[in-house]
């Protein structure tokens, strides 16, 4: 409807005077409520995004073959599709993941669960540090120290000499409006002070690290590459070690010596 011109006060009105009946995330009946089964399709194919297909034994009762099963339409989608649904609530991938445990024998669960299991995992820390180390070098950054406090927050890796600050997130702990909030506070207070902050996620750490290279190497071009690292100070940002029972990363030591030296 929004593709065709018509505002959401124009639908709303339609919706109102019953010339639309809400079938569906942004589905429409036109005219009347009642619909074919194919009509029943149509909407639970749309509802479902660009790129989803009837599938299954829905789409054998298309085409004559097999009986669909009562009260179930079967639709396969592709990770685009997933995401839409997620974005406009109409799904919850963590609990749609945990649901497909309960039925790991229904035909199509399988590529599901994996396109799920990509999206919704969360690294440790050991393996967040075990995969980075390498983009980080790739990209002709020195080795970040980990867990530090810089201007009040907790960071997952920092770069004193660059003015850098990488935070990664896992699904799991930063969905929440409150928590997407907190985020941009940390992320203001880096820039206001002068640092450089970047946010990935954990997938991109794990299954894009070509695109975390390319994002670093695009923000720092100056201060990367072989050519020394330029040191850039914060006026405010405060760095100190994180109390924590956890041992101290070997990367913090390992942090060029050029920082105590340039002060």
């Amino acid at each position: 409807m929004r593709a065709l011109g018509y505002s959401e006060k124009a639908i709303e009105h339609r919706l109102t005077t019953e010339r639309l009946h809400r079938v569906g995330w942004g589905v429409y009946a036109a005219g009347r409520s009642e619909l074919s089964q194919e009509g029943h399709w149509m909407a639970a194919t749309l509802t479902c995004g660009n790129g989803a297909v009837l599938s299954h034994r829905s789409a054998a009762a298309l085409y004559w073959i097999a009986a669909e099963r009562p009260g179930v339409i079967e639709i396969s989608v592709r990770q685009a599709a997933v995401n839409e649904a997620d974005k406009h609530g109409v799904i919850d991938p963590e609990s749609l993941r945990r649901a497909l445990d309960e039925r790991a024998r229904v035909p199509g669960v399988r590529p599901l669960r994996a396109l799920l299991d990509r999206a919704t995992f969360v690294l440790s820390d050991d393996e967040l540090e075990l995969l980075f180390r390498p983009i980080a070098l790739s990209a002709g950054l020195p080795l970040p120290m980990t867990k530090q406090m810089v201007n009040g927050f907790e960071v997952d890796l920092y770069w004193p000499e660059l003015g850098l600050v990488v935070e990664t997130d896992g699904w799991r702990y930063h969905r929440t409006p409150s928590a997407q909030s907190r985020d941009a506070l940390r992320d203001q207070v880096h820039t206001a002070s002068g640092l450089t902050p970047l946010r990935f996620s954990h997938r991109q750490v794990k299954y894009d690290p070509a695109h975390v290279r390319r994002v670093l190497t695009d923000t720092l071009p100056s201060q990367v590459g072989g050519s020394g690292v330029t040191p850039r100070r914060p006026a405010q940002a405060a760095c100190s070690a994180a109390t924590s029972s956890r041992p101290s990363s070997p990367w913090s030591s390992r942090t060029r010596a050029s920082d105590s030296s340039e002060r």
